[in-house]
């Protein structure tokens, strides 16, 4: 854990034998810029790469194993664009990829089950954003934990791929301003 933190590394080469990434292994590696994690991940530890202010892309490992983005292991990745969930993934942690303020799109994969609170909260550029009718498992109730997608861009989309989400994303349907929804009412529009 914490093996890089805060050092000046710009790349990183993992060896095939590599099967996990600790916690805030590359946490504020401000100079890092891309990540291939090779296929026998199957582990990215809490905040693995959170705070790595100029990574801009990442290449998840294509097997069955790796199920899950934990906690804040992409969080203020803000030079991130655009990502890739492989379709094993079923859990996006909490926070996962808040403050990614450069990412435009997010397709989440079809076997997604769980969606943590603020996993995308504050990615002001995100546009566009998918979630599969799998992902039942969000939160809800009347507070801020279930602010998943609140400070998308102007103008952006969630589309639903199940009407029986849309109590997830919208939970005070008397003041669809509301701070207890989903997402920002204002600015962003939900498909079906």
């Amino acid at each position: 854990d914490s093996a890089f933190k805060k050092t000046n590394i710009s790349a990183v080469s993992f060896g095939s034998g590599v099967k996990s990434i600790g916690n805030s292994t590359f946490s504020e590696c401000a100079e890092l810029k891309e990540v291939v994690l090779p296929d026998t991940v199957i582990s990215i530890g809490n905040t693995a790469f959170g705070g790595c202010s100029k990574l801009e892309t990442v290449v998840f490992p294509s097997n069955t194993q790796f199920t899950a983005i934990l906690k804040n292991s992409f969080k203020n990745c803000t030079a991130l664009k655009e990502i890739q969930i492989p379709d094993s993934v079923v859990e996006i942690g909490e926070s996962a990829f808040r403050g990614c303020t450069a990412l435009t799109r997010v397709l989440l994969p079809k076997a997604l089950t769980l969606i943590a609170k603020e996993a995308f909260y504050g990615d002001s550029s995100l546009v566009a954003a998918f979630i599969p009718a799998t992902a039942t498992n969000i939160p809800y109730g009347t507070n801020t934990d279930n602010q998943i997608f609140k400070g998308m861009a102007d103008h952006s989309v969630i589309y639903l791929e199940n009407r029986g989400l849309i109590k997830y994303m919208l939970q005070s349907t008397t003041n669809p301003a509301s701070t207890e929804n989903g997402y920002t009412t204002t600015t962003t529009a939900l498909a079906v």
